[in-house]
């Protein structure tokens, strides 16, 4: 399936090619609880639901969204008919776009 990985602490949209299941979202975004973040476009966002309590340094915020994320997150596609996650609508250019890192204090 067709995913972007959002890396706060790298600074970095990439987009991958992964069997997605959920252990996986969990091995992409780093962490133990995921819960559905910002929409980008179409596309649903998985992110890290403890991120905060981490104590974290690195943050992400989407266009148009409402607040910042702690940690990493997963891009994926609108559901199906029968509620299963499709690929990643957009190009990689157009998440990268969408997507602000903080960090340090400062928006990059």
């Amino acid at each position: 399936m067709r995913v972007f990985k959002i890396d706060a602490e790298k600074q970095e949209v990439t987009e991958l090619n992964v069997e997605l299941d959920l252990k996986k979202i969990y091995e992409l975004v780093g962490c133990d609880l995921i819960c559905l973040g910002p929409e980008i476009g179409e596309n649903s966002t998985f992110v890290d639901d403890e991120g905060l309590l981490k104590g974290p340094t690195h943050f992400f915020a989407v266009q148009g969204g409402r607040q910042p994320y702690a940690g990493n997150a997963v891009v994926v596609g609108p559901t199906d008919d029968e509620g299963e996650n499709t690929d990643a609508v957009g190009t990689l250019e157009k998440i990268q776009a969408a997507v602000k890192f903080l960090g340090s204090g400062e928006l990059k």
